[in-house]
């Protein structure tokens, strides 16, 4: 294993193995203990049923509408479905076993000597973000095993062009699963680009990202635009930059309140980086910065610390390496692991002494909540008194009734559980064409990730009958042409000029 380098005057090789195993036995059991599922998370199974059922990637079986941001990770789901009949447990062993994955290629395959892996192991362990998002029914996992296969592609593969394919193709991937996370990785995939510096070089790269050009050539096709619905939703709400950039600033703050040692780690990865002068872990520090400039510019989230987990693990992938020739002693090997300790105690204390509230009592910061602990009752993976949340019951009630239309604000359990002959109008807009494109109900009275419109009068009833008798001349007009595009033939003219006029507008 590559990890077995610059050992001497440590205990034998399977000894050094033993200890590794038993950090990632911890680190299983940790995510394992503390494994659920998110309501956002069923607003992509409900397309998985679709999918599996035969009704198309829809959300709403009547119209094409992407309303997921991850591809990839839908893909997955959809094959784990339909192997085993069901997704609860489905999802959330997918994202043990995932996370597990990453951090073990990490831990066994990056050059570092084993205490030192053994370090990365325990700080992500100790980061609360880290182990609440290793499950969660979201695509986080995924997205830190794809992280960990370009990061070891980049730091020990030899310079050239099939290097060069490899990381365009992980790279490719990452967008494919969650498109921003792309720009983690793309400036050391431009730094590679620039070593090689040739026609065949370039070649190598377009060739690479072609699973993501093909995904977006489907997406324009098939939904009649280029990116999710929800990024519509979400970043094109009317909102003042400032104010998303304050809100993003406030989520940063939160996590160093709550999880203090993942932005922690993350500052110290960039520190190292920088004293490096080296422009490998330069590229790799740029990445993580790009990410945090832009998670502060979309106001980063209403899920503590969700969006700071990928950051985080290329942070402790650079960190392993940068501290490795700083690790020789006993004396610093203890004490980097006493500032892990401090800083995972720093996060997970104040829970401990709160009596770990979850449900009704779980946390808020302001429009930032602690997610896991407030969906724990409902989809906890060890706790034996689950039951349903109330969305689900309504939705379930709403599957007995027969086939409506309704509007909603929370659409994850609700939406999964009433089943596709409920249509849904999602008053935020992540699953509905048109709210997507309308600004927000209220731009000073907003909640992060929770952008509510106003449903526009005759809406409703336009859904109901199939006339359109939205009172809005303007936002009827819209509609008709967002009709043709989610529900028209999918070859027809009408269709093709439409999704041309409305992408090019």
């Amino acid at each position: 294993m590559q990890n077995q380098v610059h050992t001497k005057g440590l205990c034998s090789p399977t000894c050094q193995v033993l200890i590794l195993l038993g950090c990632l036995l911890l680190f299983a059991a940790v995510v394992t203990a503390r494994a659920w599922l998110s309501d956002d998370a069923y607003i992509t199974f409900r397309v998985v049923e679709n999918a599996v059922a035969g009704r198309g990637l829809t959300w709403n079986p009547d119209e094409r509408v992407q309303a997921y941001t991850h591809p990839l990770w839908l893909f997955l789901l959809i094959a784990g479905r339909a192997a085993t009949g069901e997704l609860f447990y489905t999802a959330t062993l997918l994202g043990i076993g995932l996370s597990v994955a990453a951090v073990g290629l990490l831990a066994f395959r990056l050059p570092v000597r084993p205490t030192t892996a053994a370090l990365g192991i325990l700080i992500l362990t100790g980061s609360r973000a880290f182990v609440d998002y290793a499950t969660s029914g979201l695509e986080n996992p995924l997205t830190h095993l794809l992280l960990a296969l370009f990061l070891l592609v980049y730091l020990t593969r030899p310079a050239g062009n099939r290097r060069l394919l490899t990381l365009s193709f992980l790279a490719a991937l990452v967008a494919l699963n969650r498109t921003d996370a792309l720009l983690l990785v793309l400036p050391a995939l431009g730094l590679a680009l620039w070593r090689g510096r040739s026609w065949s070089a370039l070649a190598a790269a377009a060739l690479g990202f072609l699973p993501f050009l093909l995904w977006t050539a489907f997406s324009l096709v098939y939904y009649g635009f280029p990116f999710p619905n929800t990024a519509y939703a979400k970043l094109s709400t009317g909102v003042a930059t400032a104010d998303l950039a304050r809100q993003g600033l406030a989520y940063l703050a939160n996590s160093l309140r709550w999880d203090p040692i993942t932005l922690t780690t993350i500052g110290a990865a960039l520190a190292l980086a920088v004293a490096s002068r080296r422009a490998t872990w330069l590229a790799l520090a740029a990445g993580i910065g790009l990410y945090l400039l832009y998670i502060v510019r979309i106001g980063g989230d209403f899920m503590s610390g969700r969006f700071l987990t990928a950051p985080l693990f290329v942070a402790v992938a650079v960190v392993m390496m940068l501290l490795d020739g700083r690790l020789r002693t006993r004396r610093r090997q203890w004490g980097a692991a006493a500032v892990v300790a401090a800083l995972a105690l720093a996060g997970y204390g104040p829970l401990w002494l709160a009596g770990n509230p979850v449900g009704d009592d779980a946390r808020r910061d302001g429009d930032i909540a602690d997610e896991r602990a407030y969906y724990w009752p409902n989809t906890g993976l060890m706790n034996p008194a689950r039951t349903l949340h109330p969305w689900a019951t309504q939705g379930l009630e709403l599957r007995a009734q027969g086939p409506a239309v309704i509007e909603h604000g929370n659409v994850g359990f609700l939406g999964y559980f009433a089943g596709p002959d409920i249509h849904i109008v999602d008053r935020n807009g992540l699953t509905d064409p048109l709210l997507a494109r309308l600004p927000v109900r209220d731009p000073a009275g907003w909640r992060i990730g929770h952008f509510r419109r106003n449903v526009p009068d005759g809406y409703i009833d336009t859904l109901r009958g199939g006339r359109n008798v939205i009172a809005d001349p303007a936002i009827a007009a819209y509609y008709d042409t967002l009709t043709t595009i989610t529900r028209g033939p999918l070859w027809s003219a009408e269709r093709r000029r439409a999704i041309w006029q409305v992408n090019t507008e």
